[in-house]
Order: structure tokens, then sequence, then C-alpha cells
């Protein structure tokens, strides 16, 4: 056990929040005192977690507190890290932080001090933040792998963006064989980030010796091992204080995720995909790569556009979508038998007023029926959502009975017809079903 007083800073700042964080979710405890006005603790103490924790947590406090001559009922609220994580280590923090804030009643909280909860996935994250940026490196995007047990893991993604975390798929279970498509439909489209490597994966799961090392080899981007510390629960704090996300004592609650299920029934489908049938017992994974579609690219498109479709789009179509600023992803494979990446499919869309239209999917014909199609449905959908749609709209053939049922089983419903909208040869024409797939009740 450690405790630390950062002798060198004030412990009386003036006009300063003065916050008590607790973080007991792992096999570790930390804990800290601190003040919006610093960037680092102006106490801290990291011990044994789990059930050792119940032991030490509150004598600690009451060092730290007595070190900083801090009375309890000076604090300005109380921090916790939240889970998901050790139910031990949680239902310790928790009971700990009511009792503290119902001790602790002021003329302007006589319920108690407020409390924060702040997911355990997000302290993580912004643990890992810190530490690439004291390498001098950017983070935006953080995807948070944590050892679930069981055979299970944690996930979270997170972008950090003007200076304030912003979740984007919250904690949830995974099976190790699920993150890549977790990842891949979830994940923010941004090409740019990815680039100058401002997308990171970090948590508990990537050392060499991990047991999940082997089945988390496809997962591509910069890779942080980082654990949730009371210092980051600080950090986290003195913005989503000022956003008022503080509770009453009595509603801090642990979070728990073994009843939620990672996947949607398409990311499952095609995460089926991820392994490639044809080597046998090895099964080994497929790595993906999203990017969005270059006029470099436009001869490798137009070429699987035309192998793909009886009426293809020409290079004009989707020269034309590129510089009217469309959003357009293409989904790369890189499959055992081959040494350069390949095309597995893309799609293009029209952005509006809250709502999205697609205008081209698709799927290299080898690849067809295997799940891809709703797989990359799911990942326009992400898109739109984070994006501001509400719906999204898109027309299908009358005669793409295929097409229809992928549409259908992804949650689209046929609203319509266009007359004549297709060429279906020189001179005849078919109609289009027009679907819509509403988003603004989805996750």
């Amino acid at each position: 056990m450690a405790a630390m007083l950062a002798s060198t800073l004030d412990p009386h700042p003036p006009s300063a929040q003065r916050l008590l964080a607790m973080e007991t979710s792992t096999d570790t405890l930390s804990l800290a005192l601190g003040s919006a006005a610093v960037s680092m603790p102006l106490w801290a103490f990291d011990g044994p977690g789990g059930q050792q924790a119940s032991a030490t947590l509150l004598p600690a406090v009451r060092q730290g507190l007595t070190q900083l001559d801090w009375p309890l009922n000076s604090l300005s609220a109380i921090v916790v890290g939240r889970g998901p994580g050790s139910f031990t280590g949680l239902r310790t923090a928790c009971s700990v932080a009511q009792g503290l804030a119902y001790g602790s009643p002021t003329k302007q909280h006589p319920e108690g001090l407020p409390v924060l909860p702040v997911d355990t996935l997000l302290a993580v994250a912004e643990e890992a933040r810190a530490q690439r940026a004291a390498q001098g490196h950017v983070v935006r995007w953080v995807a948070t792998v944590l050892d679930a047990r069981m055979d299970e893991l944690y996930v979270a993604l997170y972008e950090h963006h003007g200076g304030v975390w912003h979740e984007r798929s919250p904690a949830r279970l995974c099976a190790p064989q699920d993150v890549a498509v977790w990842a891949l439909t979830h994940v923010v489209l941004d090409s740019d980030a990815w680039a100058q490597g401002q997308w990171l994966w970090t948590g508990n799961v990537w050392a060499e010796d991990s047991p999940y090392a082997p089945r988390l080899r496809a997962l591509l981007g910069v890779r942080c091992t980082a654990l949730p510390t009371a210092a980051a629960l600080l950090r986290v704090a003195s913005a989503t204080l000022a956003l008022g996300q503080a509770v009453r004592p009595h509603d801090v609650l642990p979070l728990y995720v073994r009843d939620k299920v990672a996947l949607t029934t398409a990311e499952r489908e095609a995460g089926q995909r991820l392994q490639n049938p044809s080597v046998g017992a090895s099964r080994e994974q497929w790595p993906l790569r999203w990017a969005s579609m270059q006029e470099a690219d436009l001869d490798t498109v137009v070429e699987l556009e035309k192998r793909a479709h009886s009426h293809p789009w020409t290079r004009q179509h989707f020269a034309d979508s590129l510089h009217s600023g469309y959003p357009a992803w293409l989904l790369w494979a890189q499959e055992p038998q081959h040494s350069e990446p390949s095309l597995l499919g893309y799609w293009v869309a029209m952005p509006g007023v809250d709502e999205a239209h697609l205008l081209n999917i698709t799927v290299a014909p080898q690849h067809q029926r295997q799940g891809w199609g709703r797989f990359m449905l799911e990942a326009l959908c992400v898109w739109a959502r984070q994006h501001a749609a509400q719906r999204v709209w898109l027309e299908v053939r009358d005669s793409n009975h295929a097409a229809r049922i992928t549409y259908e089983r992804s949650g689209f419903v046929a609203v319509g017809v266009r007359k004549g909208y297709y060429p279906a040869g020189r001179t005849a024409r078919e109609d289009g079903i027009v679907m819509n797939r509403p988003l603004n009740a989805e996750a």
C-alpha cells in the first residue's frame, strides 16, 4: 500500500472544488483527493482491492483528509467509479460513498454531499488518453476493453472532443471473438483519426501474455495498457460536474452489465464471417478496416461494381458523389490467402436534414449471402445516428427479393413505390420499392 502527498501543491487553492475520488472496480484500490483547479491529485493512495478494500478504504480516506486538513463536509462532491467490474469492490465503493455523503450534510446540500458516479471504462479511457498526451500524442477515439472473466470482456467506446468525453457505445459484455464486429459497427467512421493515430485501444487485455491476445490480433490501431485510477476520475469529474451529472447519495448504484447483449443479430451473423472457412480448423480472423472512399480508389470500386450489378453505377456516379461530399466508405479485408487487402464492399449515402439516404451498397460477389450486407447496413445506421439522422431511406428494385429480405431483416420497412424508377433494359423500366428505418428509438 502506498500513499502520496503532493507537498508542492497548495491544498487550499482559492475558489477550488474539493473532490474525493474512489475507484475499486479492479484488483487495485485507488483513492485521490484533488481540485478542479490543479491537474494532478493533491493526495493519492493505492492498495489491494477486492475484499481487502473494505478494510482499508475508510482509514485511507481519513488519512488523506487529515494530511490536507480538509474536513469531510468541506468536500464539494464525492466521485466514485461505478463499474462495471468487481462485484465486491463496486458494492464497497458505492456503500462508502453513500455513507460519507449522508454523514456530511451542508446548507447547500442538506441531504448530503452530491456524488458523481463515473463509468469505470471511461476512467480507463481517460487514463490512457493522459498517458498518450504525456508522450505528445492527441487521442480522439478510445475503445476500452477490460477482462470481465468467464471468457468475456467489458467494452465501451468514447470520443474525446472539445476537452469533454462523449459516450458513443455504452459499457457492455462482449465475447473476445466479437470485439472486432462490435468495434466496426459502433466506431464513428473517421478516417483522419485512424490516419493520425487518434484511435486507441486500451484496457488490460493487450499484453502478450494475456489469454485474449491471440483472439485480438486482428484489431487495428494503437494499443495502450491502462487501468482505472482515482486520478482519472478527478480529471473526468471537473467537466461532468459542470454538466450537472452528480446525484443524491441514495441514487448511487453500481453499474452491472451482465444482462446486456453485446451484439445485435446482424452483428453476430457478420461476426461469423470474420473467420475464414477455407483455413479449416485454424479459423484465423480476418483483420478488417473501414476507409473513406477516395478518387484513387475508383478503379477498384468500379471494377467490383461491374461484377456485382446488372445495371452498375458508372465511374462518374462515384466521382460526383465524392465531389458532393457524400459519405462513402470502403470495407477492406485482409484474407489469409491474399498478400494485399481485398475490397469486401462499400456504401454511399446522401445526408439530409434529420435523415440519410442510402444510394449504393455493394458486397463483392464472392462474399454475398454471408451476412456482410447487414453488417454494412449496421455501420451505415451507426454513422447516421452519430450525424443526428432520425431515419435512413433507400430504394430497391421490385424484383430484387434477396436485397429486400436483407433490408427487412435489418429493420427497414416498405413505405411506397417509385414507378419506373430503375432501368430494366434498353427501353423497359422497373419500379423501385421505397423503404426506411427509423433510428430515433435505437440505442
